[in-house]
């Protein structure tokens, strides 16, 4: 047995758990036996030795094809229980914690729990996957455990219990099970959506869906300077980007402030990785950035804009950019407008990022910030020259 690396002990205590209740080797012990997945150096998931394991391998994302290969052998392995026999570097967790944990979930005895993460960020929440014993996923979760995280959690529960009302006919949101603390740690649980393997991602904007959620609560009854779009509350957690937001903000209130655009709501992370088909209907999770009284067209953008790698934008800016008119108009939404709408979803994203890395460093934001800030920078001068002519 060895130590724990420190990404995995401070993953452990993230979620609650004792890390010095964990070993890791290459035998198993007393307690419930993980892969850590890449490693244990670089811990994403936290994949259960049994066959409810194997589904979380398979939707793991693989590049290559060896990788592939291996995702499909190790699936195959925890389908067939043979892989607890072999010496493989595993974890083995026997804090009492861990079955209190499923239980206040909703799970029973027998049911196992996936665990996945990102990179460290401010938001970084886990996500619990909660595994019946026929490998069935029952439920998902998502644990809060710094101010930032906790507060977003927080926002999913009343989103969720919020959009619950909604008579919407081409989009489903999961339910809400349950919403709380545990151990100190703001927890929301939700039904599993996508149960079906057969659903899929959507490869373009899901117009339908889109233009459904833009359309609810529809107003058009204030000026954009007086919606929250551009109000300044907030700036003091920006840090060093406080004077350019500050400036770009005034800037554009001088430059569309008196205009009326559509109000509605947004998702917020409108993304296909949050969303899947089942049918005519649109599954969707992740709504945590929900928000109504914000222009329309948001998630428009926000759809359009994650196929562009932030490091090398290139010739994908220039697609992305072109594209917006169409999509605006394929959602019933005024294209006309697509310029203020593109500057002020730049404004709220380039408020967030900047935001997150006042309290966490992260090179991925960093760099989605540069770009967001340079495109917002372009966007402003645009129209600023549009209100002068």
């Amino acid at each position: 047995m060895t130590a724990l690396p420190a990404p995995l002990a401070d993953l452990l205590a993230e979620l609650g758990l004792d890390p010095t209740a964990a070993v890791l080797g290459r035998r198993s012990g007393t307690g419930v036996g993980y892969l850590c997945l890449p490693s244990a150096d670089q811990p994403q998931l936290l994949v259960p030795l049994a066959p409810a394991g194997s589904d979380l391998v398979l939707e793991r994302r693989s590049r290559t094809l060896p990788a592939r290969v291996a995702k499909q052998l190790v699936a195959a392995g925890l389908r067939a229980r043979v892989l607890g026999a072999l010496p493989l570097r595993r974890l083995t967790l026997a804090d009492p914690a861990l079955d209190d944990l499923v239980t206040w979930l909703g799970g029973h005895p027998g049911d196992r729990l996936g665990v996945l993460v990102g990179p460290p960020r401010a938001n970084r929440k886990p996500v619990l996957r909660l595994l019946a014993a026929s490998g069935e996923t029952t439920a998902f979760a998502k644990l809060g455990g710094t101010p930032v995280a906790a507060d977003l959690v927080r926002r999913e529960a009343a989103a969720l219990a919020r959009v619950a009302g909604n008579r919407w006919t081409t989009l489903r949101p999961p339910a809400l099970l349950r919403a709380g603390q545990w151990r100190e740690r703001e927890v929301v649980v939700t039904e599993a959506l996508a149960r079906d393997a057969q659903q899929r991602q959507p490869t373009d904007l899901p117009v339908g869906p889109t233009r459904e959620i833009a359309l609810t609560g529809a107003r058009t009854d204030l000026p954009v300077a007086h919606t929250s779009t551009l109000a300044l509350d907030g700036a003091e957690t920006w840090g060093s980007w406080q004077a350019e937001l500050e400036g770009l903000t005034q800037r554009l209130r001088s430059a569309i402030g008196d205009q009326r655009l559509p109000l509605g709501a947004s998702h917020g992370d409108w993304t296909p990785w949050n969303m899947a088909w089942s049918g005519d209907v649109l599954e969707v999770w992740d709504w945590e950035r929900y928000a109504t009284d914000v222009p329309q067209g948001f998630d428009v953008v926000h759809f359009a804009a994650s196929s562009v790698r932030a490091h090398e934008p290139g010739d994908a800016e220039e697609r992305f950019l072109r594209s917006l008119p169409g999509l605006m108009d394929r959602c019933g939404l005024d294209a006309g407008l697509t310029g203020p709408v593109l500057a002020l979803y730049l404004l709220t994203a380039a408020r967030r990022y900047a935001a997150d890395l006042t309290l966490v460093p992260a090179p991925l934001v960093a760099t989605r910030l540069d770009w967001v800030l340079a495109l917002l920078r372009s966007e402003t001068d645009r129209l600023e020259r549009g209100a002068v002519a």
